[in-house]
């Protein structure tokens, strides 16, 4: 018969027998590699097989799949369906291109920041950003739209990221070129950006 004992009934069984036998006998636990010839682990494995051959006795429905393998196939199908449903998304194209798939190590960096350092990692990487480009499209905002830091090009998240001059050095210091393309801080850690934008007029329009 192959009913499953539950797994702390079977270690109290386990353990009530080594009790029992401990009464009269000393009793020895040590680790028995498997498949070595030794006899009572050859009888085991046998007594394995058989068990495994015979047909299940047990409520029905049965799955003989292992829960890891449904939970692994479960989550797989989580991530791919957020993917798809992120890149179905109308709008969000500048998010887009900084954040591509749901990460939880990323996830739990956000989670250990302050406040200041986690709205201004978020106003980056989704554009959600106080820059006059953003402010402008709210209608908060109807003046000059030139970068407040290098005077030059339209004041947006992207702009900050990738093409602002005024950051050109910080961007060779961490990153190791002056300029970048949103695809090169997907792979980045989220600290990086902080540490650009660290010490400039931005973390003054982040409230």
């Amino acid at each position: 018969m192959n009913m499953k004992i539950p797994k702390k009934q079977e270690e109290f069984f386990c353990k009530e027998e080594l009790i029992r036998l401990a009464t009269h006998n000393k009793v020895t636990l040590m680790w028995v590699p498997g498949h070595q010839g030794i006899e009572g682990n050859e009888k085991a494995d046998e007594l394995a097989r058989n068990g495994s051959s015979e047909d299940y006795i047990g409520p029905e429905p049965a799955l003989g799949v292992a829960k890891t393998v449904i939970r692994g196939h479960i989550n797989e199908w989580v991530k791919q369906q957020h993917k798809e449903y992120w890149r179905k998304m109308p709008r969000q194209i500048h998010g887009k291109k900084f954040i591509k798939e749901p990460s939880k190590p990323v996830a739990e960096q956000l989670l250990a920041m302050n406040r200041k350092q986690l709205c201004t990692i978020v106003g980056l990487r989704t554009g959600h950003l106080p820059v006059r480009e953003h402010l402008n499209k709210m209608g908060l905002y109807n003046g000059d739209l030139r970068c407040r830091m290098c005077n030059k090009e339209t004041e947006s998240a992207l702009h900050i990221l990738c093409q602002c001059e005024a950051l050109d050095r910080k961007r060779q210091a961490i990153y190791g070129k002056p300029f970048m393309e949103p695809e090169d801080y997907t792979a980045q850690p989220d600290m990086t950006l902080y540490k650009l934008v660290q010490g400039t007029k931005i973390l003054d329009w982040v409230q």
